[in-house]
């Protein structure tokens, strides 16, 4: 048996159903919990997390591919864990369109603020005096220029 009770011998339909379900639930619940973690800028958490549903999302995606390859699995299931499995799968698609919103805005909020830093500090560059070309004003203090030598002073003694 491999993890979250999916099997890798002969396959049961009702047991793979069921074990589905719990993780599509434990997924809806972390991938709520991350909404919540962006929410309170908890960053320390959601790092925490992204392992947790990392290995959640592994178990789905193998839980799925053992139905995809036998159809017939659902077919022998009873009628209320099928419809269990349809409720679940629901839950999960809401939430993974309001984790996927979520964490979009996220990034895009990081990416505008650190466009809106390094474009500050372009200007910054740009109308600082510390950052002038010495060809232009050659007698500007504290510029390079490659006809001095630069000198060193011994302050120790």
């Amino acid at each position: 048996m491999s993890q979250a009770g999916i099997q890798t011998k002969p396959v049961d339909g009702a047991r793979l159903a069921m074990a589905l379900c719990d993780m599509m639930s434990s997924l809806t619940e972390v991938m709520d919990c991350e909404i919540d973690l962006l929410k309170r800028r908890d960053y320390a958490g959601l790092s925490g997390l992204r392992e947790e549903k990392n290995r959640l999302m592994r178990n789905y995606e193998l839980g799925i591919g053992k139905i995809a390859e036998n159809p017939s699995l659902l077919e022998e299931t009873e009628r209320n864990v099928r419809e269990k499995l349809r409720t679940e799968g629901e839950r999960l698609r809401v939430a993974s369109t309001r984790n996927a919103e979520g964490l979009s805005a996220a990034i895009q909020a990081t990416q505008s603020l650190m466009q809106t830093i390094v474009e500050a500090a372009k200007a910054q560059i740009k109308t600082s005096e510390c950052y002038t070309d010495p060809r232009k004003n050659p007698m500007m203090l504290g510029v390079y220029s490659p006809q001095c030598e630069p000198i060193a002073v011994d302050r120790s003694a």
